[in-house]
């Protein structure tokens, strides 16, 4: 999959399918979807340029010969004697001369006014057609995030446990609606926030994947089968960088690669190897089985019980995400904090925003086995897209891959909790 790159600003693209994509220059859609192996500041997509579109000029032109014959804007000598005004003194023939040159001054002026309307209408076109194509483009990447610009300033992450998008459980799809977890007490320090939300999975069956008919479906989206999935937990927001840094300061996890730029931000530039350890350590802090999620498990989450292509339907929209072609770029150039956009079943930032690590080794497509050690393999799962990316790589379906080892700039996680059976 890929990201758009960057887009909207980027050095901003998307696509990737790209993108958005995904924040390359490759625009096939195959291009974009690949590993971000050993390149840990790239992007996922290639950058997106900006299709320049064609505008019509108006083509209507005055019609000059209506100011003289044969179009040469000069009105005929008046040559009869008898037809001159009888107020009009004889001035030896100047008056004629006077009239002939009176029209052509006239003929300028109106040529001067022309050409003043023509230029402001051609100003307005170039202003409307710049603002269309920075709503329907992708838009370009940028390496760093960047405080709102508009109007849209997002408060602090909502309440977990909001309810929006598709309703209930789909056969082969979602199962039901997520619900708010019970909570734990957070012996960390720094209080409750310190500890990952957590929202409550329900158990059902589901189908990985796209069929080949499916809008933008992909090879390695396809070959799923359908199973059941078992109840869980997961966090209602990617771990956010004053979360990972609790982790740093017991020097259980390294610092991520860029410096964020608030502690709402979600963490990126973390390794799949360092995610997994902040799982175990957190694991460890509070008696709790943390773990990253399966692919299956992240995307039986993030369509919310729907079957629709987004977990609010069809059709992308705006502003239902973070991503290049969300409309959400002028808030935010590069990442936003978690919970700037609409939750789905108590969920934010499933799609867009971040990529997130999952737990499984990378194949080529679903109909091929996943490597039973987890450990065996270099290559781990990335989901959802990113800021930049285009609507494509924000599909719930839509996968990429990464080496487990190297930080990536555009890529974070959120875990999962097993749930423990109580006593009866």
């Amino acid at each position: 999959m890929t990201a758009p790159q960057d887009h909207a600003p980027s050095d901003v693209p998307p696509a990737p399918r790209g993108g958005a994509g995904p924040v390359h220059s490759d625009t096939t859609q195959s291009a974009i979807r690949q590993s971000t192996s050993g390149m840990p500041t790239r992007p996922h997509g290639d950058d997106v340029h900006a299709a320049a579109g064609s505008a019509t000029q108006p083509t209507g032109q005055a019609d000059w010969s209506a100011f003289g014959p044969g179009g040469s804007g000069t009105a005929p000598p008046n040559t009869d004697e008898a037809d001159r005004p009888a107020f009009e003194p004889d001035r030896g023939g100047t008056a004629s001369a006077d009239h002939a040159l009176a029209e052509p001054q006239r003929v300028r002026r109106l040529k001067i006014a022309l050409m003043v309307c023509g230029a402001a209408v051609t100003v307005g076109m170039g202003v409307a057609i710049a603002v269309l194509m920075e709503e329907a483009s992708p838009p370009l990447r940028v390496g760093v995030a960047s405080r709102p610009t508009g109007s849209h300033a997002p408060a602090a992450p909502p309440a977990i446990g909001g309810s929006s998008g598709a309703s209930g459980a789909v056969p082969g799809n979602a199962g039901a609606g997520a619900a708010p977890a019970n909570a734990i007490a957070c012996p960390l320090p720094g209080g409750p926030a310190a500890c990952p939300a957590m929202v409550a999975i329900p158990a059902g069956r589901y189908r990985m994947g796209s069929r080949r008919t499916d809008p933008d479906a992909q090879e390695e989206e396809l070959g799923g089968a359908e199973r059941a999935i078992a109840p869980f937990e997961l966090s209602a927001h990617e771990i956010t960088a004053g979360q990972w840094q609790l982790c740093v300061n017991q020097g259980a996890c390294p610092p991520p690669a860029q410096p964020p730029q608030s502690s709402t931000m979600p963490v990126t530039g973390i390794s799949w190897d360092a995610a997994a350890a902040y799982a175990a350590w957190l694991s460890q802090q509070t008696g709790q089985p943390y773990r990253l999620p399966t692919e299956a498990e992240w995307e039986y989450a993030a369509r919310a019980g729907a079957s629709t292509v987004f977990p609010w339907g069809n059709q992308l929209g705006q502003r239902h995400a973070h991503c290049g072609q969300c409309g959400t770029l002028p808030d935010y150039a590069g990442l936003a904090p978690v919970g700037s956009y609409p939750a789905q079943r108590g969920l934010y930032d499933m799609v867009g925003n971040a990529y997130e690590w999952v737990a499984d080794c990378w194949t080529p497509s679903h109909a091929q086995p996943v490597p039973p050690a987890q450990s065996a393999c270099h290559e781990k799962v990335q989901k959802g897209g990113a800021y930049d990316t285009l609507e494509a790589d924000v599909r719930p379906v839509a996968r990429t891959h990464g080496d487990r080892a190297t930080p990536d700039v555009r890529v974070g996680f959120r875990i999962a909790r097993q749930l423990q059976r109580t006593e009866q």
